[in-house]
């Protein structure tokens, strides 16, 4: 069970980040994408580390990411 106010998860997966909006509204669901653009924006790194971290983990890693993530992805990957 996930509960607590102003909790997150991290989840890829789309039957996870579907189950998590019905079992755990009060959680917000973020994909790892948005978390490294995010670490990256308040970290103050260049575009290219984020961009290189990105191109890493989803080619070690097999880091997938969510459809509705997929212009954020495509335009890290084109600047």
């Amino acid at each position: 069970a996930i509960s607590g106010r102003g909790s997150s998860i991290v989840l890829d997966e789309r039957k996870a980040r579907r189950r998590a909006a019905v079992d755990a509204k009060n959680v917000a669901v973020i994909s790892t994408l948005r978390l490294m653009l995010t670490s990256g924006y308040r970290q103050a790194w260049s575009i290219q580390k984020v961009h290189d971290l990105v191109s890493a983990a989803r080619q070690n890693s097999r880091m997938g990411v969510p459809k509705e993530d997929i212009s954020l992805l495509e335009k890290l990957l084109n600047s």
